[in-house]
């Protein structure tokens, strides 16, 4: 089952699904609706129903489908989004959007995000949040290379390789060395296996420009097993360093729930 499902709270607002409302009935703005049926979302898409919404859960099936739209029709008011596997055009659909969550599926033990053969760009985007057991390197690559001027939250689950992910530290490089995203001053690196990667993380993050401008650095739910305790961050004052889980609960399937800035 995939998160969009389960999720109770997403951007500060409760979650209510938009399929189980009459279509003569008009939508809280206010409330962050759940869509799992394509063809209910198309009629209240279209029809205008979606115009004043501030924020959107939309289920893998749906996501899929219309991430294949190439003009979709643009929410002016949209904020938030939260999109299962694939990621739609949000410059043109959401022209105002600075909540992006993209929660890969998990599938057979691997964690699945489908890529689209465009490039991530939006200027009003502050937070993107990858969640991934596994995040597989096409992925982390495509996110890497979005043009998100405006970026100043990013959060990725990197996972491990049993579920998924062919990425390796190499693939930071652009993000590590500042290159990518010059006015982000919060990073999450989440999911990692301490013990595997220990010693050539630490010396890659021990010497990376961008933490010398982040103000906080999250590895939360990650099982570095007490190697926390004594890493020395001198060398970027004033950088807080998360050590313990800071989302909803760590063990549910929506495993973050980012709120809404």
């Amino acid at each position: 089952m995939s998160a969009a499902l389960t999720i109770e709270q997403f951007a500060d607002r409760p979650v209510r699904d938009g399929d189980r409302v009459h279509r003569a009935v008009p939508l809280d703005p206010y409330t962050a609706w759940r869509f799992v049926d394509p063809t209910r979302f198309s009629d209240r898409l279209h029809r205008g129903d979606l115009d004043a919404i501030e924020a959107l859960v939309l289920d893998r099936d749906l996501a899929l489908g219309f991430a294949a739209e190439p003009r979709p029709r643009s929410l002016p008011q949209l904020r938030a989004l939260w999109v299962d596997t694939a990621v739609p055009r949000v410059r043109q659909f959401a022209p105002r959007l600075s909540l992006l969550m993209i929660n890969g599926v998990a599938t057979y033990g691997n964690t699945h995000i489908a890529i689209p053969p465009w490039r991530l760009e939006h200027e009003t985007v502050t937070a993107l949040y990858v969640d991934a057991l596994g995040l597989p390197q096409d992925a982390l690559e495509w996110v890497l290379d979005a043009s998100l001027p405006s970026l100043t939250t990013l959060h990725l689950g990197l996972g491990a390789r049993e579920f998924g992910a062919t990425h390796t530290l190499d693939d930071l490089y652009p993000l590590l060395s500042g290159q990518r995203f010059s006015k982000l001053v919060e990073l999450g690196l989440h999911y990692m296996d301490g013990q595997r990667i220990h010693g050539n993380f630490w010396q890659a993050i021990a010497g990376a420009p961008l933490l010398r401008r982040l103000s906080v650095l999250d590895l939360s739910a990650s099982s570095f097993d007490g190697m926390l305790d004594d890493f020395d961050a001198s060398f970027a004052p004033g950088l807080e360093i998360r050590r313990e889980f800071s989302w909803t609960d760590p063990t549910d399937s929506a495993r973050y729930i980012p709120s809404f800035e």
